[in-house]
């Protein structure tokens, strides 16, 4: 049995993924206990006890020392518009590599983001490639906000250098916009 705590998001959506994760064949089905917890503190007290996490994206960033050393099992509701993340370069995979979903994302792609999550947590999944430390240097600073120009100044390495790196960072972890790259980073202890 798998159980599913759903914390800081509306009854609506709390509703509409209880819906989704309820149909999902195979991994979830109807061995799934799902609960949904109006505030932290109820959350925390069986958090112990649950397999997964799906948190609105202020609940997360408020409780971040809670959830970091379990966002392998956190997935974040990002209140983002998904069609305008792909525009600007993020890739259809990027939960992957942070566990986000969209307000918007259409339910037929939220049951394979999940289907995912649940093959992942099984063991299904191959783990991201680790990043080396010049990587995370250059990850740290554009999580800051700073442009190529300005990390490869930072770190004294040329622009195309920045660039390789950042298409590294991108193929190892699935993600390819900044936001995403930025959250990651914040999730992970980069900054």
């Amino acid at each position: 049995m798998s159980r599913i705590g759903i914390l800081g998001l509306s009854s609506i959506e709390i509703m509409g993924i209880k819906g989704i994760l309820i149909e999902i064949p195979g991994s979830v089905s109807s061995s799934v206990e799902i609960n949904s917890y109006d505030n932290f503190h109820h959350f925390k007290q069986d958090a112990d006890k649950l397999d997964l996490y799906i948190v609105g994206i202020s609940d997360f960033i408020g409780h971040i020392s809670f959830f970091m050393p379990r966002k392998a099992r956190t997935v974040i509701l990002n209140p983002g518009n998904m069609m305008e993340e792909r525009e600007n370069g993020a890739d259809e995979k990027n939960y992957s590599g942070l566990n986000q979903i969209y307000r918007n994302t259409p339910e037929g792609e939220l049951a394979e983001i999940f289907r995912a999550l649940f093959d992942e947590m099984s063991g299904k999944m191959e783990v991201s490639g680790e990043l080396s430390i010049r990587e995370k240097e250059v990850l740290k600073e554009l999580a800051r906000g700073k442009t190529n120009k300005e990390i490869a100044d930072i770190l004294s390495i040329s622009v195309n250098t920045v660039i390789t790196h950042r298409k590294n960072i991108s193929t190892k972890l699935g993600i390819k916009s900044v936001s995403g790259l930025s959250l990651y980073a914040l999730m992970n202890g980069v900054i």
